[in-house]
């Protein structure tokens, strides 16, 4: 299966379309191993992992935007939820503090007519500014299909699809009632996988341009469509009047044979050999594995830094640091990430059982929390430094 993807990477290296393409490609267990790679290598390798584990994926490549052709993500929010470690004890004390003493709510005798007046008017405001807003946001999606730089239809950049409903998946697939009253599938609908950073997006998402092919395991497929979005692709890849396929008949889910023909689906009792369109050269790849200490060790290095906007988060892989640091992330107050406003530091297999520290830049306090199990019972400590604290 790896060495037909890569077989058809090369191909597509040949007929491509656009510039901007690797000069070389190495093998999905190559990559593995170095844990770095372009966006067609972590691509295929991503697809081959998922077509391992029975998804309907495949490879896709075409032209992206310059954010996410050189993975820059500077001007993306920090997407995942802040880990603000609490104590039990913290906890209950901040809850028993306002239950203790509770005072009786006074009837309100007052009238609210200016105040539903107002509230009616700011409704009213709302509704024009997401009115003017929803007309900005396609005047500027007019704007982004015009090209501005020299490279904007030329940055070639891959990335991995998942096609809901496909024929050949083996995962459940979705219908409905038509209006005949016969339950049919729905049509295969897409979802897009960003292999260098793991996020899922819909095909409405503004960071990819054109999808000039997309290839799997078994067939080629090129994007015969006019489109202006990537929201108008149509994903049928059984019809050849949008999608032409390189090798024939395969893979055999996606053969339509025409009524009265000699030649149907309950035949297919050929061998192997017969059904061969093409031969290939052998196989030069060798099989995936992942093992435990290539899975602690995860990143280049031993360590990964992403910086978002007003966010800098770094990784560290397990025993890496001597200090037994596994994770940091600092917000900051400005958009150029140099004034930092607080920082959290996670912690493991320490013997002080140390879990997060959390510091405050602008009053240079310091919070500690620790995990249960320590000789003297220290859950959380506070602290305060006149010093500056390092950012």
């Amino acid at each position: 299966m790896l060495e037909r993807i890569s077989f058809m990477i090369l191909l597509k290296c040949v007929v491509m379309r656009h510039f901007g393409n690797p000069a070389r490609l190495i093998s999905p267990a190559s990559v593995l191993r170095r844990r770095r790679g372009n966006s067609f290598e972590i691509a295929t390798l991503l697809c081959s992992l998922l077509i391992g584990a029975g998804y309907p994926a495949m490879v896709a490549s075409g032209v992206a935007r310059a954010n996410t052709v050189l993975n820059d993500q500077r001007h993306i929010l920090f997407p995942h939820q802040i880990k603000d470690i609490k104590t039990e004890e913290e906890e209950k004390s901040k809850s028993a503090a306002g239950e203790k003493y509770k005072l009786r709510t006074i009837p309100d005798f007052e009238s609210h007519l200016e105040e539903n007046m107002a509230g009616m008017m700011k409704l009213k405001e709302d509704y024009e500014r997401r009115v003017r807003e929803e007309a900005e946001r396609v005047e500027l999606e007019e704007m982004e299909l015009i090209a501005v730089d020299k490279y904007h239809f030329r940055r070639s950049h891959a990335w991995v699809i998942i096609v809901d409903n496909a024929p050949w998946s083996i995962k459940p697939k979705k219908t409905y009632i038509n209006d005949e009253g016969d339950e049919v599938a729905e049509p295969p609908k897409v979802r897009f996988i960003e292999p260098s950073t793991g996020f899922i997006c819909e095909t409405y998402c503004k960071q990819y341009i054109i999808i000039d092919s997309v290839w799997d395991h078994q067939n080629y497929y090129v994007n015969m469509q006019k489109y202006q979005r990537v929201t108008e692709i149509r994903w049928n890849l059984q019809d050849n009047n949008d999608w032409q396929h390189l090798l024939p008949g395969e893979p055999p889910e996606m053969r339509i044979y025409p009524a009265g023909s000699k030649e149907n689906i309950t035949e297919s009792v050929r061998t192997l050999r017969e059904e061969k369109h093409l031969d290939t050269i052998l196989s030069w790849v060798i099989k995936l594995h992942i093992g435990l200490k290539e899975f602690e060790e995860r990143f280049p290095n031993l360590e990964k830094t992403i910086e978002y906007a007003g966010a800098i988060h770094n990784r560290f892989s397990p025993y890496s640091q001597r200090d037994g640091k596994a994770e940091q992330l600092t917000l900051y107050d400005d958009g150029d990430n140099k004034k930092p406003s607080i920082r959290w530091e996670y912690y493991e297999n320490r013997v002080d059982l140390l879990q997060q520290i959390k510091y405050f830049f602008n009053t240079g306090k310091i919070e500690e929390t620790f995990f249960k199990g320590r000789s003297d019972s220290l859950r959380y400590l506070k602290d305060s430094y006149t010093t500056k604290i390092k950012s």
